[in-house]
């Protein structure tokens, strides 16, 4: 009996549709992703070109009215050695999260015997900067008992240098620069404080 073999082509017939379908498939993928980016890319680019004219800028970020100065207390700064009166001002209090992180900033003046005083829940460490303020400020930090314990003057407007305490503080002052020089406020006096009602 003599036997006969088949001869093999050399293609593969059965996978020739399958091969066809991945192509067309890549092929596809690569167009839809081609698309994405272009679109994209334009999209983006357009968006950079338009965001200095839109209203999404970082200047609109800033409050649309200057916050103007609320009495809320008063405060009177004490010499250290006989406890003495130096001066009364009025304050407004930061005394939250959100008041102590926005301070005095966009406020473009501070009347000339007010400041700000931000109170904290326990004595620590403290960072202060001058971010987005603009006036120049002297900055008195003090402990729990009302001592002063350092003094940061003129601060830079608008500088995001970073200004410690050093010490552990719970109250800070904010006030003009040039006040503790001109009423003689140094480190180691006092003051005591008063909220409305």
């Amino acid at each position: 009996m003599k036997k006969t073999y088949k001869v093999h082509s050399g293609r593969r017939t059965g996978n020739i549709k399958k091969r066809a379908v991945i192509i067309t498939f890549l092929l596809g993928l690569a167009i839809l992703s081609f698309g994405t980016y272009i679109y994209l890319h334009k999209n983006v680019s357009y968006e950079e070109k338009e965001l200095p004219k839109s209203k999404n800028s970082i200047e609109s970020l800033r409050p649309v009215e200057e916050p103007k100065f609320i009495k809320q207390g008063e405060l009177i700064f004490l010499r250290k050695e006989t406890k003495g009166k130096i001066i009364r001002i009025e304050i407004e209090i930061a005394d939250n999260p959100y008041e102590r992180d926005t301070g005095l900033m966009y406020r473009n003046s501070l009347p000339d015997k007010a400041g700000m005083l931000f109170i904290y829940e326990r004595p620590q460490p403290l960072l202060f900067w001058m971010k987005n303020t603009y006036i120049p400020l002297d900055i008195i930090f003090t402990d729990e008992n009302l001592q002063i314990v350092r003094i940061q003057k003129n601060s830079k407007p608008l500088s995001e240098q970073l200004i410690p305490s050093y010490l552990d503080s719970m109250y800070v002052v904010e006030v003009n620069a040039g006040f503790c020089d001109s009423y003689g406020i140094k480190v180691g006096d006092y003051f005591r404080f008063e909220t409305k009602p």
